[in-house]
């Protein structure tokens, strides 16, 4: 198992250099991702832009060692791409073996049939991001396609990220972060033209304290007055500190007044640690939008490893409830 590593500001980079990530691979990638932890850090991306396999056992490696991680650590996973996603079957349900499932035309016919679906079952909460590839730009499509006037769903997407793999899952960088008001002002248009009208919700992408942005005062007036338009602005959130990051928010103030009404955070059965800030955010009349809520296919008939490994009060409530 071969990678490099390259020195961040805050930790390193390690690029996993084979194509596959698998049985034979994973306990030599697990042992000597441990030695990096050990010696580097506090911050570990790891870049699987160049893997295009990789079975439970390869994925239990990368949980093994985010469980491991002392406190002071994080590991970030970099670099799957947008034709490509980090859950669990993903390729396999794109249909893999057609070797035509990651192109445009074929994603775009993918999204539309999956909206299709949703929109029969009762879904009307519809999201995208500036930074997932294409997204906009297939939802805004769908919405002009089937004449879902605004009013009779909700449409939110998010800001801060900036796209730039060029639908390459091999590129070295998918996305950027950048949560400046120049990236707000150049982003807001882009995702007007995409959607084909205002988003009803707009959120800053994956806001934490380290960036800065909610000290920032130009955004903030910025995105202030994007309030008084009728958009519902807020945040979304990420990492060990959601929780913290949201009381920030709710108590942010542009001119006697919180600018932000809405936040999507990470919350399920493995990451519940935000659940008392949005609560709180609730209370306060925030509309609060759950992310992550299968942890990535882990909660799913597929299990924690993707191998059908459901943990036995999961399976017995989804039995209870036939589901």
């Amino acid at each position: 198992m071969g990678f490099t590593i390259e020195d961040l500001a805050d930790g390193v980079l390690v690029r996993v250099l084979d194509a596959r990530l698998d049985a034979a691979q994973a306990i030599r990638f697990k042992d000597r991702l441990r030695e990096v932890v050990a010696r580097d850090g506090p911050r570990i991306v790891l870049d699987l832009s160049r893997v295009e396999f990789m079975d439970s056992s390869g994925l239990g490696a990368i949980l093994a060692i985010r469980r491991g991680l002392p406190e002071t650590h994080r590991l970030e996973v970099a670099a799957l791409g947008r034709p490509g996603y980090l859950n669990l079957g993903h390729g396999a349900d794109l249909g893999k073996e057609t070797g035509t499932e990651k192109s445009v035309d074929a994603l775009r016919e993918h999204t539309w049939a999956m909206l299709d679906e949703a929109w029969a079952a009762g879904v009307r909460v519809f999201d995208a991001a500036r930074s997932y590839g294409r997204a906009e730009e297939f939802l805004g499509g769908w919405l002009g396609a089937r004449g879902h006037a605004p009013g009779t769903l909700t449409v939110g997407s998010k800001w801060g990220y900036t796209y730039v793999a060029d639908w390459r899952s091999d590129a070295p960088v998918h996305e950027v972060k950048d949560h400046s008001l120049a990236t707000l002002d150049r982003q807001w248009p882009e995702t007007l033209a995409a959607l084909g009208r205002a988003p009803d919700l707009y959120l800053i992408h994956s806001a934490t304290l380290e960036t800065g942005v909610l000290d920032d005062e130009r955004v903030l007036a910025r995105l202030a007055d994007l309030g008084t338009q009728g958009v519902r602005v807020g945040l979304s959130t990420s990492g060990p500190r959601q929780a913290e990051t949201l009381r920030r928010a709710l108590a942010t103030r542009v001119n006697g007044a919180c600018p932000f009404r809405a936040v999507q955070a990470t919350w399920n059965l493995l990451e519940p640690s935000a659940g008392a800030a949005l609560a709180e955010a609730h209370a306060a009349g925030w509309t609060v939008v759950v992310k992550e809520g299968v942890a990535n296919g882990r909660l799913t008939a597929r299990g924690l490893t993707g191998g059908g490994d459901v943990p036995a009060p999961l399976a017995a409530e989804a039995g209870r409830l036939g589901v």
